[in-house]
This record gives C-alpha cells, sequence and structure tokens, in this order.
C-alpha cells in the first residue's frame, strides 16, 4: 500500500476501491514525528504507508494462472482493542478467517503476514479485507507465481 521498497519490487496504492491510505511517522513539527514509530519486521519500510477501513478491495491485473498471495499487516494503535479482527477474501472465497492481528503478531507495531494460494481467472484478482469491531489494515500484497 505504500512505495517502492526493499528487493522486491512494490509498487503504489493502486487498484484500489475504498479505505483510508495512512502514514506511519505523520504529525509534530514539520509533518515528522519527534520519534518516528517503527515497525518490527523483516522489512520494516514496508510498512511505512498502510491503507485500512472497514471494508475495502484490491482487483490486481495478473494472468490467468496460479499464484501465491502474502498480505503485510500489522496493528498500528497499541490501544486497539483484543476483539478486533480483519478477514481476507480472494475472488469472493474467504480465504483468511476473521484473527485478531494485535494478537497474531504478539503486539501492536509488529508486522506479520499471511499467505495463500490463489487461481486468477478473467485476468484479475479481487482481494477483499473487512475488519470486526475496528479496522482492517493492509502494508503491502505481494504476488508471485505458485511455487516461488
Amino acid at each position: 500500500a505504500g512505495g517502492l521498497r526493499g528487493t522486491a519490487r512494490f509498487g503504489s496504492d493502486t487498484f484500489v476501491t475504498g479505505g483510508t491510505p495512512m502514514p506511519l511517522n505523520m504529525g509534530g513539527f514539520g509533518n515528522r514525528r519527534a520519534t518516528p514509530k517503527v515497525v518490527t519486521a523483516p522489512q520494516p519500510a514496508l510498512y511505512d504507508y498502510w491503507r485500512e477501513g472497514e471494508a475495502f478491495s484490491y482487483a490486481l491485473p495478473l494472468p490467468d494462472g496460479k499464484w501465491t498471495v502474502t498480505v503485510h499487516t500489522f496493528e498500528p494503535r497499541p490501544a486497539a482493542p483484543d476483539s478486533q479482527t480483519m478477514a481476507i477474501s480472494a475472488g469472493g472465497r474467504q480465504v483468511v478467517p476473521p484473527f485478531n492481528v494485535k494478537a497474531a503478531a504478539g503486539g501492536a507495531l509488529r508486522g506479520m503476514t499471511r499467505s495463500f494460494p490463489v487461481t486468477v481467472k478473467g485476468g484479475v484478482l479481487k482481494l477483499d479485507f473487512t475488519g470486526a469491531g475496528g479496522k482492517a489494515v493492509v502494508a503491502a500484497i505481494e504476488v508471485m507465481p505458485a511455487g516461488q
């Protein structure tokens, strides 16, 4: 959901409907935090920006075939309720049942991933993210050919 980062190429936040783009370290003097927040993750820069909302979708143009999708997520708010969950659907089918991101990651500001296989037909992969008791949060989406 952010910019281009790391060794893999992560594009800008495109092909999306709904939700709100959010920055990790805006605010304070000069629109930057005096003490920047840092997400504990193998690639912390992926979490500098994210999209959040009660429900939002991506329609990613991809060739037909089998793919593996990895969603990078985290809980940006330490005071998030423990009852807050997020679910992920691909092509109208739930592929990740509701889970508490904060609990699964071991706390707020800790990055985590969820991976799942998908089959694309018709040249578009539709991913739906829904939050319950709070907002779904997506920092990055990786799509790789199945088996890589």
